[in-house]
């Protein structure tokens, strides 16, 4: 009987590392993957095969390493001003995100301010011909999440004021993309903290396959529409398709475990 239990014990214990199959890993935690000086990040690398680290070049838009922690491990700052990373030559990489073949994010963060819309992630811009996606929160800390097609400033799928984060407290999102579903409302799902995923698509068009307008960006939209991200990141997974229920849920508890949440 001794055994059994330790048996059960054993297979109800947190992974430690994500589901495999991620196309980009970025863990603040992993100081190694942080290039910086004096605290001022330049590079945020992928621990992915795929080598998508993201960068930032002008010294006053650099966010900051070495200054808080979440759960007693780094994250990295963004001061909400102008400070950004992005991936460079991304158009062509992190079109799952907003064609047919859908995609699944994870999102571990800090949100400070919640006075006016934050972006986390964006590359498709105001144009009514531009094409990507748009994902930050709006006023009261709500989520705001937008796939543009490229065609007459339409979205394939568009869901809003489904979760609302707490400002100062940490958070993991867990995203799932499948822009061109059959059901229109399933195109957009969000869950917070591993609650069960909600959210209705208000759009009905269909997503289109071609490449983002722009690279994407971290903490600030990609033709600076939206405002910069007041906050702190500590991990992003992003993955090509929708993941089984069982691999998002294992993925759920690693991050949960992992950041305290």
């Amino acid at each position: 009987m001794p055994v059994l239990g330790i048996i059960a014990s054993s297979k109800l214990k947190a992974p430690t590392t994500p589901v495999a199959g991620y196309t980009v890993w970025l863990d603040a935690s992993d100081t190694g993957t942080i290039t910086s000086s004096g605290g001022d990040v330049s590079q945020w690398s992928d621990k992915s095969v795929n080598g998508r680290n993201f960068t930032q070049s002008s010294a006053t838009a650099k966010p900051k390493t070495g200054t808080r922690t979440l759960n007693g491990k780094n994250v990295i700052d963004f001061d909400g001003t102008n400070d950004f990373l992005s991936c460079p030559s991304s158009t062509t990489l992190f079109n799952y995100l907003h064609n047919p073949t859908g995609a699944t994010l994870f999102i571990v963060g800090i949100v400070d301010d919640n006075a006016a819309s934050k972006t986390i992630l964006n590359n498709e811009g105001a144009s009514s011909a531009n094409r990507g996606i748009r994902y930050f929160i709006k006023n009261t800390e709500q989520d705001f999440v937008g796939v543009r097609r490229g065609v007459n400033g339409t979205d394939a799928a568009e869901i809003e004021n489904n979760i609302t984060l707490t400002g100062g407290s940490g958070f993991y999102i867990t995203n799932k993309f499948d822009s061109n579903n059959a059901t229109a409302a399933n195109r957009l799902k969000i869950s917070l903290n591993g609650a069960a995923f909600v959210g209705t698509n208000i759009q009905t068009d269909s997503a289109t396959t071609g490449n983002a307008t722009f690279n994407l960006h971290m903490g600030i939209g990609a033709d600076s529409l939206f405002a910069p991200w007041d906050g702190a990141f500590g991990e992003f997974l992003f993955y090509s398709g929708i993941l089984s229920a069982q691999d998002i849920a294992d993925n759920q508890s690693y991050l949960k475990n992992k950041w305290g949440l």
